[in-house]
């Protein structure tokens, strides 16, 4: 049974049937720079979510490259604001994942660290902060505390992926693509969270 997901479209409408079908923690988007985009979580979305009692959890992602401070702090900043439209506690209780979405390589990450530095700075202590990204990745921004929640793409391939998956490594992790109840969605199983990542959004909204 999944009951993980995450989906880069609006399920309003099928929040009933995924729940039926087990799912109980859906992942949506942010993104200041379309915040008006599809993929993009809105609050009558989330309210959805409440009425229907299932979780919420949170990603950041704009083309999946964070790689300077500059766009760490205003990516951050911006979510601090939106995040308050959908209901989401502020409390320190849930994560956002800011998203590393491609091989990076190890000369990349100056300039990751340095993004997710800013972004940490603009959502703590309101939010954990967790990355989606290769094993390699999460590793370096884990070891040096940037990061609580180490969530591994589904792409096996990627720099030190493997080693996180033999080692248990992770928080949570990614599975190829699929279909449920005619959406598009990728499975994910929590590894040393439990069955309930995420929130119920205006349950617990802090001011």
């Amino acid at each position: 049974m999944i009951t993980i997901i995450d989906t880069d479209v609006d399920v309003s409408a099928k929040l009933p049937q995924l729940k039926a079908q087990g799912v109980v923690s859906i992942g949506r988007y942010l993104n200041r720079r379309n915040p008006a985009g599809a993929k993009v979580i809105k609050p009558a979305e989330a309210r959805a979510f409440a009425a229907n009692e299932m979780r919420l959890f949170l990603i950041y992602e704009f083309d999946g490259h964070p790689n300077n401070s500059i766009t760490g702090t205003l990516d951050g900043e911006w979510t601090m604001d939106y995040v308050k439209t959908i209901g989401a506690p502020l409390d320190g209780t849930a994560f956002i994942a800011y998203t590393v979405d491609y091989d990076a390589p190890e000369s990349d990450m100056p300039g990751i660290k340095a993004a997710f530095t800013a972004f940490r700075a603009a959502i703590t202590p309101a939010f954990m902060v967790g990355s989606y990204a290769s094993g390699a990745v999460n590793a370096e921004l884990y070891a040096v505390k940037l990061i609580e929640v180490r969530w591994l793409t589904c792409s096996r391939g990627f720099r030190g992926t493997q080693q996180a998956l033999a080692n248990g490594d992770y928080e949570m992790r990614q599975s190829v693509p699929g279909e449920l109840i005619g959406l598009d969605i990728d499975p994910n199983t929590a590894h040393y969270a439990n069955d309930t990542v995420g929130f119920i959004p205006f349950a617990t909204v802090s001011a």
